[in-house]
């Protein structure tokens, strides 16, 4: 489906010639060959080891009326992740 974009595909080929094989010349996604080197499971593995309590920012802005409400909410909502990365 995406090569069936034209507009996309010239804008992967003309990050690839102007960058190269980095970073900014690489296809977001990946290319066809890395999507298929995963597997459910690294996937799992992935989410795991970057998802937890230290890699996490949470921003709240606006009016604050119960700071002790959200407080809790927050606890419940992200209590299932572990404390640290592995």
């Amino acid at each position: 489906m995406y090569e069936d974009n034209p507009m996309a595909m010239v804008m992967e080929k003309w990050q690839t010639y102007y960058f190269g094989d980095n970073s900014y010349g690489r296809p977001i996604i990946g290319n066809e060959a890395n999507i298929q080197a995963f597997n459910q499971q690294m996937l799992f593995d992935h989410k795991a080891e970057l998802y937890t309590k230290d890699n996490l920012i949470i921003v709240i802005a606006g009016r604050i009326i119960d700071k002790q409400a959200i407080t809790t909410q927050l606890e419940n909502e992200f209590n299932i992740l572990p404390a640290n990365k592995k």
